[in-house]
């Protein structure tokens, strides 16, 4: 029953709605969804995503040479033919939102695709994908305009390419210029992703030189005596892409490190005073820097840097949820037995990947997926700590930063639980335990999982028209959820335990 594709697209669509309702409802997010309108707004002026910034644009920062653009620049096209079509602000942000819940959505299917790439039956993978839809974060955050959802999508995109890749007894043409496009396009919706993309591909190029010294190779000798048929100009599409893949990280990236010594250069070394300080985050970090001396890194300093702050408030903002109003900004960290849930659920995961780890690694591809996930960690540690030495506050660690990791971790878990279980033709004493394991899955998620720890945390302040149908509704939800959830009375939430 669980390997029906019947129970992914449940999961699908039941995301889907809980994400579009939360898009119809709540009032602009505390995750800079007014930033990430404006940018969309000041590429929809222009035809390409080579600009040149002037202040008229808003306080965007630097939006001429920053490499996160690619979701801004694609978004920019609706946002003009909503415009063209006379709707309202408010309406066309809507617009944004809804097809910002498709890419997610369709991100859900991206993962399964890539946990059936690594090992996983269409069962674990099914249980995988629908843990992942629960987690309420995500669901939250993919009825926002963000590119951290783009983010979302084409990560298992590029993990799947590489696996195929990773462990290939063949050399593979049209996959190579599958992953040089994704890894590019990647690289184009955030710049955190950049670091990942050389050891990613360090490792499936060690793979292919050993196939190619093998001589197995048929398909290169395809593609270049291949006829001019669909297939050909299949072929041709993919190499155009990854060379305009190639050229469009260059001019970013590489432009960026020639004209100005780094691959993420600050807005004043761009731009001028008046421009960058027009961003409210720019400036409250000039502002910080400026009244800060700065210290130099240690490795004690960053261990309790890591147990004192990082680790903290990454767990307390794994639950953060909050609109911007005309009243300010209201914020939770949702109910306290989601907090609790959260201190069971990552031992526990964490245990299972420990347990399952001798059978998950002889895996090349799997290998590869934590080597990359560690890094994408230690990339965004550094950078976190970087900050803090220049500024004395730790600012910018965020749940939605690891959201790529989440199912990576789940979907490893559930891979490494099934082994664990018995695999595939398991015992029935094992079949039972699988099925009380589910049911507390289930029963969990009740608890703050979905969209239920947006409805516990609302109140007429987070909603755009608390007066109107959408607002009515949702309040009549909250009050539903309310007497489902475990009262915050009854737990103690162990992240604010002290």
């Amino acid at each position: 029953m669980l390997s029906s594709p019947w129970v992914l697209v449940t999961a699908m669509v039941l995301f889907a709605a809980q994400a579009a309702w939360v898009a119809l409802a709540a009032s602009p997010v505390i995750y800079d969804e007014h930033y990430h309108v404006a940018a969309i707004d000041a590429f929809s002026r222009r035809w390409t995503p080579f600009i040149d910034q002037t202040v008229a644009d808003g306080p965007l920062g630097d939006a001429e040479r920053y490499g996160s653009y690619l979701y801004h620049y694609m978004m920019s096209f609706p946002w003009r033919l909503t415009g063209a079509a006379g709707l309202s602000p408010e309406h066309r942000m809507l617009v944004i939102r809804l097809i910002t819940v498709v890419i997610v959505t369709g991100a859900l299917y991206a993962w399964w695709s890539f946990f059936h790439e690594v090992g996983a039956s269409p069962a674990v993978a099914n249980v995988a994908v629908g843990i992942v839809s629960a987690t309420p974060l995500i669901v939250f955050l993919g009825g926002f305009v963000n590119y951290d959802n783009a983010l979302f999508l084409v990560v298992p995109f590029f993990l799947r390419s590489a696996a195929r890749l990773a462990m290939a007894e063949r050399l593979l043409v049209s996959e190579w210029l599958r992953f040089i496009i994704i890894a590019g396009v990647g690289c184009l919706t955030k710049y955190t992703f950049v670091p990942l993309v050389p050891l990613v591909a360090l490792v499936v190029l060690i793979q292919q030189v050993r196939v190619v010294r093998r001589g197995r190779t048929e398909e290169l000798q395809g593609y270049i005596s291949a006829p001019r048929d669909r297939l050909w100009w299949g072929r041709l599409a993919l190499i155009g892409g990854a060379i305009l893949s190639v050229c469009l990280v260059a001019e970013r990236y590489l432009m960026n490190v020639v004209r100005y010594g780094s691959v993420v250069p600050d807005c004043l070394a761009v731009h001028e005073l008046d421009l960058c300080q027009m961003h409210p985050p720019w400036a409250r970090n000039m502002e910080l820097d400026a009244a800060f001396e700065d210290r130099p890194g240690t490795m004690n300093g960053a261990f309790s840097f890591l147990t004192g702050h990082w680790v903290p408030i990454m767990l307390k903002n794994m639950t953060w949820y909050g609109t911007v109003s005309g009243d300010g900004i209201v914020q939770s960290r949702g109910p306290a037995i989601t907090g609790v849930i959260l201190y069971l659920a990552i031992p526990a995961l964490l245990g299972v990947l420990v347990l399952a780890g001798g059978y998950l690694l002889r895996s090349r591809a799997i290998r590869m997926v934590v080597g990359t996930s560690v890094l994408y960690v230690i990339v965004l540690f550094a950078l976190n700590y970087s900050d803090f030495l220049r500024m004395g506050v730790a600012i910018g660690i965020a749940g939605r930063y690891v959201l790529i990791l989440l199912p990576i971790v789940i979907g490893l878990a559930c891979i490494g639980a099934a082994r664990l279980l018995g695999g595939e033709s398991p015992p029935p004493a094992s079949r039972a335990t699988k099925v009380v394991l589910l049911g507390i899955v289930l029963l969990l998620c009740t608890q703050g999982g979905g969209a239920t720890s947006f409805f516990w945390s609302v109140d007429e302040a987070w909603l755009k028209h608390p007066e109107g149908r959408s607002g009515q509704v949702t309040m009549l939800m909250h009050s539903v959820v309310e007497r489902l959830i475990v009262p915050d009375s009854a737990v103690v939430d162990p992240r604010f335990a002290g």
